[in-house]
């Protein structure tokens, strides 16, 4: 079979308490609790989850970062996602890195202007997956399959 498989609920559990990184953690729960590509997910900034002084409960993709770029999407946000992005919104917070505009998943690299690249987040998860002794074909889109399998 061709692609990533979806996750089992003990290797979530196990993956969800490996990451070492809390913007790693936010992205891994986001993902499997949107269903979102990853470039949809890396394509967000700031101000699409956190609006008001708090965190939004709907998050809108804009048309243009959606593969088909036919329309935007909007996603109601999952209380485990909330809980991680509120992790990771603090820690932006406490460094003061919470403009609107800036990316949700900012790089080290280039002093946070840009977001990680879709290869960092493959290697991001692959390393955990790795160390945690999930063999076979793991990816960032395993976070979208599990989302599907838990809808199926």
């Amino acid at each position: 079979m061709k692609g990533c498989r979806p996750l089992t609920d003990s290797e979530i559990a196990t993956v969800k308490n490996a990451f070492v990184r809390t913007r790693d953690k936010a992205l891994f729960i986001l993902g499997l609790k949107t269903g979102l590509r990853i470039s949809e997910l890396l394509s967000l900034k700031v101000g699409d989850v956190y609006q008001y002084g708090r965190l939004a409960d709907v998050v809108y993709v804009e048309r243009k970062h959606m593969k088909k770029k036919l329309e935007g999407r909007a996603i109601p946000l999952h209380q485990d996602a909330k809980a991680a992005l509120s992790v990771w919104i603090k820690e932006l917070e406490k460094a003061g890195k919470t403009d609107a505009s800036s990316p949700l998943f900012r790089s080290r690299k280039g002093h946070g202007q840009r977001a990680i690249t879709r290869v960092q987040a493959f290697r991001v998860l692959t390393e955990v997956y790795e160390a945690n002794g999930l063999m076979g074909n793991r990816g960032t889109h395993s976070m979208r399959n599990t989302f599907a399998d838990g809808i199926y």
